[in-house]
């Protein structure tokens, strides 16, 4: 059982798509299967925010702008607040730098990767759950990051469990 919450930065919309948020839902729902609780921090708008909120989640908006480095610091704010150790990352103007910073800030990152877009890796763990997924993708890395790779790691919401 889990008893620690945990922080997701993500942003979704009917303008911008809802793929990211909609992949952070699934973990969401496994963390809290394990008895923890989940909050998010972004831009998430709608429809969408209702789902999340219909799921027991705490949403709340984002005030600084997005992939910048006071996005960084109210995320790290937001976390150490709740009492969140992780805050997993998913979009795709999350770099190195926005990585570096909220570990700076002292909590653990879990970013969520599609293809390799960053342009170095400084999270605790990248995950690509791709089936063409491979570790050449995350060459510009820290040492400390470590790379969970392929289908293994498929992230699915609920509504498709066995």
């Amino acid at each position: 059982m889990l008893d620690e919450p945990l922080l997701i930065r993500a942003d979704g919309s009917p303008e911008i798509g809802t793929g990211h948020v909609m992949r952070c839902l699934a973990l969401a729902q496994a963390w809290q299967a394990e008895g923890g609780s989940v909050s998010f921090i972004g831009e998430i708008t709608g429809g969408l925010a209702s789902r999340l909120k219909d799921e027991g989640i705490t949403v709340q908006a984002l005030e600084s702008t997005p992939g910048k480095k006071n996005d960084a610091l109210e995320t790290a704010r937001k976390a150490q607040a709740i009492g969140a150790p992780w805050v997993v990352v998913d979009g795709y103007h999350f770099d190195g730098s926005y990585q570096r910073w909220l570990r700076e800030e002292g909590v653990r990152v879990l970013l969520l990767d599609d293809y390799g877009h960053a342009d170095h890796y400084d999270a605790d763990l990248v995950l690509n759950q791709n089936i063409d997924a491979e570790a050449t993708l995350y060459d510009s890395r820290s040492e400390h990051t470590e790379l969970l790779l392929g289908p293994r790691y498929a992230l699915l919401r609920k509504e498709f469990w066995p």
